[in-house]
């Protein structure tokens, strides 16, 4: 092994960046020459002296501000070395040169911390379960759900919103298949690099939060918020440009890189205390508007608009809302969750049970609603015909749910859908409860052999609206009253739906 080889290697495992494949490395060269021997000796014992230095400087006492350990190190013609923290291997000296090795299980890769009800796998590269504890680079983790912060040993803290998909590199850098997350880089650490399919970010010694989709329909997306980055296109033309903070850009089909509004309040910069909701309360706020909570990054963000006739009302828990003739909704300023993404929606509705024959009552919904190009996402109640049940229905795509239970009599029902897309069949990645409890499908009124094969919610027509998704074909206004709507960007398991429904474990 080269003399300077040796000594960025000596250099990365007195750092703790070593690996364990470079503390085994650094053994066997130590091992197997003298020299080697002698020159990680001369490191280790300025390595200490330095190290003891720092520790001697306590406050009271004063000292002469300590020269900066590069110039030390020139003075003393050792290159590459930079100050230690030895965590590897010690070399423990004798009166003669005899060496004894002590070996140190390496700082870890990454530490890992998840916001509750975090649903996460990790897994090496032959597909075998990882040691979540101990992470190595080729490594994979698989947010299902939830949301996680990472903090790596070259002082760099990113906190990524699943659904997400990421392969930690040598060097600490990471490959994102999809996901959102923010990062940024303490001190003055080295440079970071996140990579994907689509887009390439190299941070410069900043803080910038990446968007990529799961559906490659959606744009990918880039924004600065400190610092400065490079951002590259990986397809097409592969654009690439130096962006500052306060720009933001995000990726077309054609590899080149478009400004966008940037927007910080889409990235979490500390972990929530839950799974990402939105929740709209319809309490009526100063101002106008209602009154909307969530642990999404979003939330404190999200504002409500009013068309047409939309009235406030006794709700199941303090102030619900009613809506007038057709054309009457609240509008959001979300686009709600998009593309193949797991979501669970869950509302509280009254129907009268006199209610007069309406094929479509729209509770919420967002997308493009476009007959025969749809691409959205809506929970309503559908009618087939005058005095048949009125059935809480999902709309996705060009895929149709619909279940049992009659809903207009009168009383306030807890609805939820669950859209899970882990499942291979699509009958089995949507689940319905009502108050509560497990709904059954009408096979007759299901609808899943459709094109495409795949559900994509797309942006662009409709944010989150509540009340009526508008169709051409017709009116689509809530006949009754809604109240307490949430939408989470994950697949909620029972017990979370029935403790939302407000019903215990035996009920």
């Amino acid at each position: 092994m080269r003399k300077s080889e040796f000594e960025r290697l000596a250099q990365r495992v007195l750092d703790g960046e070593g690996t364990e494949s470079d503390v085994r490395k650094l053994e066997d060269a130590v091992r197997d020459s003298e020299d080697l021997r002698t020159l990680y000796r001369d490191i280790f014992v300025l390595d200490a002296g330095i190290s003891r230095e720092a520790i001697e400087q306590l406050p009271g006492r004063t000292f002469e501000k300590p020269a900066p350990i590069r110039r030390i190190l020139h003075r003393q013609k050792k290159r590459d070395v930079s100050v230690a923290l030895a965590v590897a291997v010690v070399l423990v000296l004798g009166a003669v040169v005899a060496f004894q090795w002590i070996t140190f299980a390496p700082s870890p890769f990454v530490k890992i911390r998840l916001a509750p009800h975090t649903e996460w796998l990790t897994y090496a590269q032959d597909g075998s379960q990882a040691d979540p504890d101990n992470l190595r680079p080729g490594d994979t983790i698989l947010i299902e759900g939830g949301s996680l912060e990472l903090s790596f040993r070259k002082k760099v803290k990113g906190v990524v919103q699943g659904p997400a998909q990421m392969t930690l590199e040598e060097g600490g850098n990471l490959v994102m298949a999809y996901g959102t997350g923010r990062f940024e880089i303490e001190g003055k650490a080295r440079e970071f690099i996140v990579r994907s399919p689509r887009l390439s970010v190299r941070d410069l010694g900043t803080a910038f939060g990446i968007v990529i989709p799961l559906s490659d329909r959606i744009h990918p997306e880039v924004h600065v918020f400190e610092g400065k980055v490079v951002a590259q296109a990986m397809r097409g033309v592969g654009e690439s440009r130096h962006l500052l903070a306060g720009e933001a850009f995000r990726v077309l089909g054609s590899g080149e890189l478009e400004a966008i509004e940037p927007n910080p309040d889409r990235f979490y910069e500390e972990l929530p205390t839950d799974l990402p909701y939105l929740r709209l309360t319809f309490e009526p706020q100063e101002g106008g508007g209602f009154e909307a909570k969530g642990t999404h990054p979003l939330a404190d963000s999200l504002r409500t608009s009013l068309e047409g006739e939309v009235t406030s009302v006794p709700g199941i828990e303090g102030q619900g809302v009613s809506f007038g003739r057709p054309g009457s909704r609240l509008t959001t300023n979300w686009d709600g969750v998009l593309g193949d993404a797991p979501r669970t929606i869950a509302a509280w509705v009254r129907i009268p049970e006199t209610s007069r024959f309406q094929t479509f009552r729209s509770i919420v919904g967002w997308g493009d609603p476009t007959i025969g190009f749809a691409g959205k996402t809506e929970l309503l109640c559908f009618q087939e015909k005058a005095g048949a049940p009125v059935a809480m229905r999902l709309s996705f795509d060009q895929f149709l749910f619909t279940g049992e239970t009659d809903l207009a009599d009168g009383k306030w029902h807890h609805l939820v859908a669950v859209y899970d897309p882990r499942y291979h069949v699509m009958e089995q990645r949507v689940t319905f409860y009502v108050d509560g409890r497990l709904e059954k499908l009408n096979p007759s009124l299901t609808s899943t052999v459709r094109f495409p094969a795949t559900p994509d919610t797309r942006a662009g027509m409709y944010p989150l609206v509540v009340g009526e998704l508008p169709n051409i074909r017709s009116p689509r206004n809530f006949d009754g009253v809604i109240d307490e709507v949430w939408v989470f960007e994950a697949a909620l398991d029972e017990a979370r739906v029935r403790e939302l429904a407000g019903v215990g474990p035996n009920e």
